[in-house]
């Protein structure tokens, strides 16, 4: 059996297309635009902040752009471990780590990137002078940097001794605590 190949036609009637929509009427009221907020710092702390990690992507330095805060001379510090970095745009050496030693002084060191930062850091924690004669010891350190870093210590202290409470040991504590209060007769003159 011979098969029939069959001549196949292809259909010349163009495609309906669809009516377009009416256009639709809104009664939705119109509004002036809204005025646009200015980004970027408002204060001079957040525009000290900004200059700060500006400064820290150029010298590629280990700290993340929010660990930033103002000081109130215009400066922004960020803690990095022990170490309280500061910020100046107005001096030669923008960065200045304050690193404390195991003798109990903080060493001031310029900073210029990671390479510097991790001397910094070495030296202070391989310090071996007793720092009773202040020649060993940068003098020229505000008293705000010292007193922060000094908090930052004493507050990592505390966390560290601060015991770790469960939901269910509090629980049991103020329920322990409530059936020891018994109420007292008021006292007669």
């Amino acid at each position: 059996m011979a098969t029939k190949a069959r001549a196949r036609t292809k259909k010349t009637t163009p495609k309906k297309r669809p009516a377009p929509a009416p256009a639709r009427t809104s009664t939705a009221e119109l509004r002036e635009a809204l005025p646009i907020r200015p980004l970027g710092p408002r204060s001079p702390g957040e525009l000290a902040c900004a200059r700060a990690a500006l400064a820290n992507a150029t010298a590629r330095l280990p700290i993340p752009v929010r660990a930033w805060h103002p000081l109130p001379d215009g400066h922004a510090y960020a803690e990095l471990g022990d170490t309280v970095l500061i910020h100046a745009a107005d001096r030669a050496p923008l960065f200045t780590a304050y690193t404390p030693c195991p003798n109990g002084a903080h060493h001031q060191h310029p900073v210029t990137g990671q390479t510097s930062l991790t001397e910094a850091r070495t030296l202070a924690a391989r310090c071996t002078t007793t720092h009773r004669d202040e020649q060993h010891v940068d003098t020229v350190k505000p008293p705000k940097v010292l007193q922060l870093g000094e908090g930052l210590h004493r507050a990592r202290a505390s966390a560290s001794e601060t015991a770790e409470l469960s939901a269910r040991d509090i629980a049991e504590g103020l329920a322990d605590r409530a059936a020891a209060d018994q109420p007292q007769e008021h006292p007669q003159p």
